[in-house]
């Protein structure tokens, strides 16, 4: 069943009609994960709407706050309720006992805890006479804290519940108690548990031959054997009447920290920009901790005094100074940098987004250590980076996606600076489809023709120079009547031949190359086949490729391991079932290749087993081969090649 939760304001509105409710006895329990904000909604917000509830029903009720954080007894929890109730009934004109009792509450029972001579269980005996918990709210907070036995609390929680229909609220994250650790330990319960004859509901711990087992493995036998959290239950079903999932509107939440923390109104201002990425953030990770939260705002506050200067910086880093304190806070390994200052880290594992990182942040969130000369370096790159893309923003290439607003001789200067450009090896190759667009689009509409041929002379020169070997795609939008699209699409097709003409050479250039390296040759081949498997229908040949003297001498050579790893290259390369179709040309020097090996050779064993399973392979290729080259009815049995 999916869990239902609430936020602040219909909690408030369950727990004053809890309060209002005398029908049943029973505490009401808040659940909520650490971090999400519980106790500061308690005090900040439920107590003081439980005062003013109480003021205009009943103003004698009194609302006792205790935090079970660290106690270790029962009895300790009594002494706190002790040094509360007295608190609530110490007249106002004794305020400066009523100020020091109030804020240390917990310092005075531990002084009593420690204290020898006083008889605490006469004051116990005693202690309620003339502080009735008639009309007492209970506040319990921090219940999964507590040192003590969760059962024993919650039956002595029950008394108040039970006997003196005192309101109670219990505030904890009860995932942590649904643990054995949250129970008490039984040193003769660890015992039984060690017991190798005990059949643990189908337990098959590795651990057992090894004669060992961890703490953890403990826990959960003594867990499923004493069944804790059963008993567990049991109680909760008999003292806790509801239970309320408590989670906060996260987004809100944060624009209230930020509000209240931060008074930088460049920072704050930064902050509140960035609200829906630290929800992402958050909830990529799963990781809705306002400590959390509150620890990067003291961070990100810290670095302005080194960026001060530069704003533009310091909005770049933000989302990447979240990140790594999640990653801090939840014991995450950060990236690891080597020599490099600054990077795109991947933070959004399911959608692949990511955001410019830095070296010197991970270093000053985790250490608070600040490199000044990694800051300084990062500074001048950005600098750098900002003038340059400044420069780009101002070049025709983006001024005249505008062009429609331009007049007549604005976009003809436009026009002629991005020919100048072109021909000044100012742009990259991938830029060419935007290029032609622009001349195509606005050559449909009236504006100089001639710069089209132009341009594609000058692309084509640019491409073969440099070796270009990434695909031109088209992805611009056009706002003309262009009626040239199919022009525009063939000149795109024919720079595209160009490329795969280079990345032919380079492959061919590539695949040769790793003949040249005995020790790691099989290794190359077997990633270059996962590089460009994909590829086959383009490339129509693989083998014969290949210097086919120079491969069968390097196998000759080869140890184990790279004749294995080529062979496993060869199967994913020749794995279509439209073999024919593509690798044809290869069946010559996959058939020399065949007859070349001898698996008989002067080789140690596993060399031999490995040069006979890869002339299997080969065997297998060439007849699927056969098969496409002799599949007519005409064909004769004796044309095939002998194997």
């Amino acid at each position: 069943m999916k869990e239902i939760y609430l936020d602040e304001k219909q909690i408030e509105e369950v727990v004053i009609k809890y309060l209002d409710n005398h029908t049943y006895n029973y505490a009401l329990m808040i659940d909520g994960s650490w971090g999400t904000g519980k106790t500061f909604f308690v005090k900040n917000d439920l107590i003081p709407l439980i005062e003013k509830n109480k003021k205009e029903s009943d103003p004698k009720n009194k609302i006792l706050y205790v935090s079970l954080y660290g106690i270790e007894s029962c009895e300790e929890i009594s002494r706190l309720l002790y040094v509360e109730l007295r608190h609530q009934v110490i007249s106002k004109k004794d305020s400066a006992i009523k100020k020091w009792i109030g804020s240390g509450a917990k310092v005075v029972a531990d002084v009593f805890k420690e204290s020898k001579g006083i008889d605490f269980e006469k004051i116990t005996e005693t202690m309620w006479d003339g502080l009735l918990f008639k009309n007492t709210i209970m506040i319990f907070d921090d219940l999964e804290r507590c040192s003590c036995n969760i059962i024993d609390v919650l039956g002595y929680i029950n008394n108040f519940v039970e006997h003196d229909s005192v309101k109670v609220l219990l505030i904890a994250n009860e995932q942590e108690i649904n643990t054995a650790t949250h129970l008490d330990n039984n040193p003769l319960e660890f015992l039984v548990c060690l017991q190798k004859n005990i059949d643990f509901l189908g337990e098959n711990n590795e651990n057992e031959k090894n004669n060992s087992i961890t703490i953890s493995e403990l826990n959960e036998r003594v867990g499923k054997l004493f069944k804790r959290n059963q008993s567990y239950e049991r109680i909760k079903e008999k003292v806790v009447g509801e239970t309320i999932k408590y989670k906060p509107n996260f987004c809100n939440k944060l624009v209230e920290l930020i509000n209240k923390y931060v008074d930088d109104e460049k920072i704050k201002e930064l902050l509140l920009k960035k609200i829906d990425a630290f929800e992402r953030i958050s909830w990529q990770y799963n990781h809705y901790n306002l400590r959390t939260f509150l620890f990067f705002i003291s961070k990100y506050s810290e670095l302005k005094s080194h960026f001060s200067n530069h704003m533009d910086i310091l909005e770049e880093i933000l989302d990447y100074t979240y990140y790594v304190c999640i990653m801090v806070k939840s014991g995450y390994k950060l990236p690891s940098w080597g020599t490099t200052l600054n990077g795109k880290i991947s933070i959004f594992d399911n959608n692949g987004e990511s955001v410019l990182g830095f070296k010197f942040i991970d270093e000053f969130v985790k250490y608070g250590k600040i490199n000044k000369k990694e800051v300084n370096e990062v500074v001048s790159q950005y600098i750098a980076y900002e003038k340059e893309r400044e420069e780009y923003k101002n070049d025709p290439i983006n001024v005249l996606e505008n062009w429609y607003l331009m007049e007549d001789k604005e976009v003809e200067k436009h026009l002629e600076k991005m020919y100048e450009n072109l021909k000044n090896e100012q742009y990259i190759c991938s830029m060419y489809p935007r290029i032609l667009k622009y001349y195509f689009d606005l050559s449909s509409i009236g504006f100089k023709k001639d710069y089209i041929d132009e341009s594609i002379n000058i692309m084509k020169k640019n491409i073969i120079d440099l070796k270009w070997n990434k695909l031109l795609k088209n992805r611009f939008f056009s706002k003309s009547e262009n009626d040239n699209e199919r022009e525009y699409e063939e000149k795109i097709e024919y720079l595209n031949q160009l490329i795969k003409k280079n990345q032919m050479e380079e492959k061919d250039f590539h695949l040769n190359c790793m003949l040249c390296n005995e020790l790691t040759w099989g290794k190359e081949f077997y990633d270059y086949v996962l590089k460009y498997e994909n590829d086959a229908v383009e490339d129509i040949e693989f083998i014969n490729k290949i210097d086919i003297d120079k491969l069968i001498n390097i196998i000759n050579r080869s140890n184990s391991k790279n004749i294995d790893l080529f062979r496993i290259a060869l199967c994913k390369m020749y794995k279509y079932s439209n073999i024919g179709e593509l690798y044809m040309d290869d069946y010559e020097n996959l058939y020399l290749l065949y007859k070349s090996l001898d698996e008989n050779g002067n080789y140690g064993i596993t060399k031999k087993c490995n040069i006979r399973w890869l002339k299997k392979s080969l065997k297998d290729i060439i007849l699927s081969l056969d098969k496409e080259r002799f599949n007519t009815e005409e064909s004769k049995e004796n044309d095939k090649v002998e194997l």
